[in-house]
């Protein structure tokens, strides 16, 4: 039976959101917590220890932290148990960073500069209709809370605005199911257009969504998207979103109105071309169209942007106009619709353009039209012919997907016992064995009286055989036969908690 996932609509859970308005609306409360609730065992507060320092810390007399998942540069993620709903899935939290908890020197910021910037994270959820966003099932539901916070691992207290979100995501981000820098050399495979077709109609959805309620995402990149174990794509990240009714209204030359932005903000190599000029207007709304279209584009062409060396900086070289990379779109010629053909940026990546279809190539033209105005809006892209086209089946779906050697999605899992356990393996073999016999469905090899554990052993759970646990000397590898992301990433975190690796 399907675990109920926390409703953040619940009385406990609003009264959090309500502590949290008032507090940002009380100018003594600081919106960065503070240094204490970090610190480690020489007093200080390293970056590259917090997740160990906050390990079981205790927010809202009700949240424990149980496991570190990412960083950005302004907050950091956490998985968390719900004590108020023990049976329920985990939830996940992100903290904003303590004026110590920096991003090494070279990312230093001034503590007037980093409590300005949490401040405005923290505005964006402010607004009231920021609570409907979530309903859509292409967006992180999330909520802003403050409440108490205990850290055992050194007896701080005291209280902090948190980010509490029902979705955990534990699929992990799309970037690496793209490109996995973690392993060497570097994993890179482009999608399909049939999968790639999947996904970016779920990230249009989204976006549609957050344009309608009046919102601009504004840092929209592959980083910014998120899985949950069925493979929904989900944005998240509104630290750079805005409020149209934020932003001033100006009239062009045609006497179209327009909602406008200045501030700079996002990722370099998404930005338009438009973000040249500093201090520049630009429309928000059509930023974020062309953020969706370089994912898009990234998604079938990877392969390429690796082999040729550019990676993801191909359009910030054509935004900076570098040397043979300034004049690859242009607004002329036209086809008969309308769309630029940036003929000299399908000739540069020929071999993008005869991988793709007519269709894709002529929906790319659409979004990397250098003139705004007739830049399509995320509505025009949603209801453009490639998008109608033949989608994964959610066979080929999971199967593409599982097959990429992301953090998340790894088919297996190496635990040695004596690096984890400090060299206590017989404490480790002896919570194993326990855990095995436990578990249902458990096929047993054949074995002496001494332990099940023989090296070479191999156990096979679930049903049918979903994992394999193979006893190496003093590993376990644990393997994803079949099955859904949920039942392997459950599987892995039940067996580590066992080895209280958690």
């Amino acid at each position: 039976m399907e675990r109920a996932v926390l409703d953040v609509s619940e009385p406990a859970i609003q009264e959090l959101v309500q502590q949290a308005e008032v507090a940002a609306r009380d100018e003594s409360i600081a919106c960065t917590p503070s240094d204490s609730l970090f610190l480690q065992a020489n007093g200080r507060v390293d970056e590259r220890n917090t997740a160990q320092a906050f390990h079981n810390a205790v927010l809202a007399d009700r949240f424990i932290i149980t496991d570190y998942i990412q960083s950005g540069q302004f907050g950091r993620g956490w998985r968390a148990k719900d004590r108020a709903h023990p049976e329920s899935p985990e939830v996940f939290i992100k903290t904003i960073r303590s004026q110590s908890d920096r991003l090494g020197s070279g990312a230093a910021i001034n503590h007037q500069t980093h409590e300005r910037l949490a401040r405005k994270e923290i505005e964006v959820f402010l607004e009231r209709g920021f609570g409907r966003l979530g309903a859509h099932p292409n967006i992180v539901t999330t909520v802003l809370c403050y409440g108490s916070v205990a850290v055992p691992s050194n007896g701080a207290t005291g209280n902090a605005f948190f980010f509490l979100s029902p979705d955990l995501c534990n699929g992990g981000e799309l970037f690496e199911y793209l490109c996995f820098q973690r392993r060497e050399p570097p994993f890179v495979r482009n999608f399909e257009e049939k999968t790639a077709r999947r996904l970016f109609s779920q990230l249009v959805a989204g976006v549609q969504h957050l344009h309608h309620s009046g919102l601009f995402h504004r840092d929209l990149k592959l980083e910014n998207l998120v899985l949950d174990s069925r493979f929904v794509l989900k944005i998240t990240d509104f630290g750079t979103a805005k409020w149209a009714h934020e932003c001033p209204t100006v009239t062009d030359a045609a006497g179209q109105q327009h909602v406008v932005a200045r501030t700079v903000t996002g990722t370099l190599a998404f930005h338009p071309p438009e973000l040249r000029r500093s201090g520049a207007f630009y429309q928000p709304d059509k930023f974020d169209v062309w953020c969706c279209g370089a994912i898009l584009f990234f998604l079938v062409a990877m392969e390429t942007m690796v082999r040729r060396r550019i990676n993801f900086n191909v359009f910030q070289l054509i935004k900076q106009r570098a040397q043979g990379y300034g004049d690859l779109l242009k607004s002329e010629p036209r086809g008969p619709d309308g769309v630029p053909q940036n003929v000299r940026f399908w000739v540069t990546f020929q071999e993008v353009a005869q991988s793709i279809t007519p269709q894709l190539q002529h929906l790319l033209n659409s979004i990397f039209d250098i003139n705004v105005p007739k830049r399509a809006s995320i509505d025009a892209v949603a209801a453009h012919g490639w998008l109608q086209g033949e989608m994964a089946t959610d066979e080929e779906y999971f199967q593409d997907m599982q097959s990429r050697p992301t953090t998340a999605t790894g088919r297996d899992r190496v635990l040695d016992l004596p690096e984890h356990l400090h060299g206590d393996t017989a404490q480790a073999l002896d919570a194993v064995e326990q855990y095995l016999e436990r578990t249902l469905d458990l096929v047993l090899p054949d074995n002496d009286e001494k332990s099940l554990l023989r090296d070479g052993a191999t156990f096979l759970l679930g049903t049918p055989n979903l994992f394999s646990v193979e006893f190496t000397g003093t590993a376990l590898r644990c393997v994803w036969l079949r099955g859904s992301l949920e039942d392997w990433l459950g599987f892995v975190f039940e067996l580590k908690a066992q080895l209280q690796l958690l």
